[in-house]
């Protein structure tokens, strides 16, 4: 073979990616063979506002609460998840929540938890004695505790750290005489 052939075919395009791929092989050779990315760092999770899971409540929020003076109490359960980075909860029931009339009924606390814990619930009885007749409104509000004032009162500022269930009530309803839902006092909030 002649020095011009030998010469001709190192030129030609399938020497040439020959070489490319060897020069390849080459530098990969001295590249580590595994390249591990550092552990990811754990990150605390953040606080996270309570959802109150009302398709699971019970009675349904959707219900009017038909209830007389003397009548046994109605058992209230309203499943709750919240991420709370080590801050307990307040659940606050109130009668006409919001209203110049409004009423505390009374304060449970639930231990922090994580928002993977789909077990936390707000359970409790409430008697309708002594509220007297016509329409109310039964107000529900879960937050972390600092999100409430020392009466109970939610602060502006964390509004948006308060789930609300609400339910309607019919109180002390007379023969003949129908509650008038339009009277139900509204809240100003």
């Amino acid at each position: 073979m002649s020095r011009c052939a030998v010469e001709s075919r190192l030129g030609s395009p399938f020497f040439r990616l020959a070489r490319r791929s060897l020069a390849l092989l080459a530098v990969s050779a001295l590249i580590p063979a595994c390249i591990l990315a550092d552990a990811p760092q754990f990150v605390t999770p953040g606080q996270r506002a309570p959802v109150l899971d009302l398709f699971d409540a019970a009675p349904p929020i959707l219900k009017v609460l038909t209830v007389k003076d003397g009548d046994p109490p109605v058992l209230l359960n309203v499943p709750v998840r919240s991420e709370d980075a080590g801050e307990q909860l307040f659940a606050v029931p109130w009668v006409d929540y919001g209203t110049p009339q409004q009423r505390l009924i009374t304060v449970f606390r639930i231990g922090a938890s994580t928002y993977d814990d789909s077990t936390r619930a707000v359970g409790y009885s409430w008697s309708a004695d002594g509220l007297g007749s016509g329409c109310h409104r039964l107000s529900l509000l879960v937050a972390h505790e600092s999100s409430f004032d020392s009466n109970l009162q939610v602060i502006s500022s964390r509004k948006s750290d308060v789930a609300i269930a609400t339910w309607l009530v019919a109180a002390n309803e007379q023969p003949g005489m129908p509650i008038n839902f339009d009277d139900c006092p509204e809240p100003a909030l």
